[in-house]
């Protein structure tokens, strides 16, 4: 059956095979010969994969997979189609943002739901230059466009982004108070710092002092490592919003950035 998905064939029979697919739970495992038709010409088959890989997305527990699925499901928001682009907007809002409403009683809940959502987030953005851009655009041009919802959801889109910037910080703090440093560890450290970043430009700002004090430690640390470039521009990018930072901090600051200047690169 799979094989009909991949060969060429009529849009028709490729939109009776997903139907077939999708009964039960198998389908899950053929995740990647479903989405071979992600981009096809036709209108039906590309809204029932997308629509597939929301159901995908909620029914399994292996993040890799989580992370494909939400990858493409990103792309279409700059599908030629309304209607899809609409669809893909929906689905990442209600899994990504929306959700977390749901345990906003329930701190133990509430935080175990932000890991998941910020290892998938960080995961789609670090596939590719075009997920971190896409991504970055949904932040700032549609999660953060007031136009683009009714007050109250906007300000629930608000608070929820600043439970998951409160999440995704301490996951970073928590990863350097391990002093762990294996390979697995600096890849999570890379695709964290890499989401915050993207984070810290956003036009609503989510970082506070608490947060740039939190993750202070990384500048001392990681000097010499590719996740530097991310701490800088976090820092930057958040501190040209805030102010009141005692002088103490600053001065710490100021010094551990001259004794490192010599050691950074030209995009650092």
């Amino acid at each position: 059956i799979t094989n009909l998905l991949i060969n060429p064939s009529a849009a028709s029979i490729k939109d009776a095979i997903l139907d077939l697919l999708t009964i039960g739970s198998a389908y899950i495992e053929f995740y990647r010969e479903i989405n071979v038709n992600y981009d096809s010409d036709s209108l039906q088959v590309r809204r029932h994969i997308l629509r597939i890989n929301g159901r995908i997305y909620d029914e399994t527990d292996n993040n890799d997979i989580k992370v494909y699925v939400a990858s493409r499901i990103l792309l279409k928001i700059e599908d030629e189609e309304d209607n899809i682009i609409d669809i893909a907007r929906d689905s990442i809002l209600r899994r990504w943002i929306l959700t977390i409403t749901e345990f906003k009683n329930q701190p133990e809940k509430e935080y175990n739901m932000c890991n998941k959502i910020i290892e998938v987030m960080s995961g789609v953005i670090s596939n590719s230059e075009k997920c971190s851009d896409l991504f970055s655009w949904y932040l700032n041009f549609y999660l953060l466009n007031s136009n683009s919802h009714k007050q109250h959801q906007y300000n629930e889109i608000k608070d929820n982004l600043r439970i998951l910037t409160n999440g995704l910080v301490q996951m970073i703090i928590e990863l350097q108070a391990n002093e762990i440093n294996n390979e697995e560890t600096k890849l999570e450290k890379q695709r964290l710092l890499n989401l915050l970043s993207v984070f810290s430009d956003s036009i609503v700002p989510f970082i506070s002092k608490d947060h740039i004090i939190g993750l202070y430690p990384y500048m001392v640390t990681d000097t010499r490592s590719n996740l530097y470039y991310h701490i800088l521009h976090t820092f930057r990018s958040s501190m040209e919003k805030l102010s009141n930072f005692k002088p103490k901090f600053l001065f710490d600051l100021e010094t551990t950035l001259l004794t490192a200047l010599p050691k950074m690169t030209v995009k650092e």
